[in-house]
Order: structure tokens, then C-alpha cells, then sequence
């Protein structure tokens, strides 16, 4: 049976442009994983949000982090803490012609 975390993931992952989604907990290791980003990947996404703590001034509001790449396949990383779980997810930007 899957955990509530999982079955949010699976939700998100039926949205449009999204090619994976990831969850890490504070110390940096996978809960879980879906899609295309690799599990490897956990430690950056805990490594980020923990940044964004020393940054913000609000630990109640801490900000959205996005990576965008235009090398190869275009896609975009949106990181943000919730719930003592770091999650990521990565979206595949369209380009305009």
C-alpha cells in the first residue's frame, strides 16, 4: 500500500510537463522518487532547501527554488520544504518557436 507522500507524488506526476518528482527528508536521503530524476539527486534538493532557511528571513514563508537549463532538453526544477520533507519537481519547459 502507498503512503499519502506516494500517492501525492503518482497525482503530481499525471500533470502535464512534469517528467519527475522527488522527496527528501532533512538529512538529505530519498523518500521516494518518480519519473526521470534520479534518487542520487536527494542530497541537492536537502542541500538547497537548507540554504533557503539561512536566507529567509520568515521560516514560515520560505521561498520557491527554481533551476532552469536550456542545455539539451529544457526543463525546470522547482524545490521547496514542506512538511519536514524537501520536494522537488521537474517540469519539462516548452520553448516558443
Amino acid at each position: 500500500m502507498e503512503t499519502p507522500l506516494e500517492l501525492q507524488m503518482d497525482e503530481i506526476m499525471e500533470r502535464p510537463d512534469v517528467v519527475g518528482v522527488i522527496a527528501a527528508d532533512a538529512k538529505g536521503l530519498c523518500v521516494a522518487s518518480r519519473g526521470i530524476i534520479e534518487s542520487s539527486q536527494s542530497g541537492y534538493v536537502a542541500e538547497l532547501c537548507q540554504k533557503s532557511y539561512k536566507l529567509a528571513n520568515n521560516t514560515s514563508n520560505l521561498p520557491t527554488i527554481v533551476l532552469d537549463t536550456n542545455e539539451g532538453k529544457p526543463l525546470s526544477l522547482m524545490i521547496k520544504p514542506t512538511d519536514n520533507v524537501f520536494s522537488g519537481v521537474l517540469l519539462n519547459r516548452k520553448t516558443k518557436t
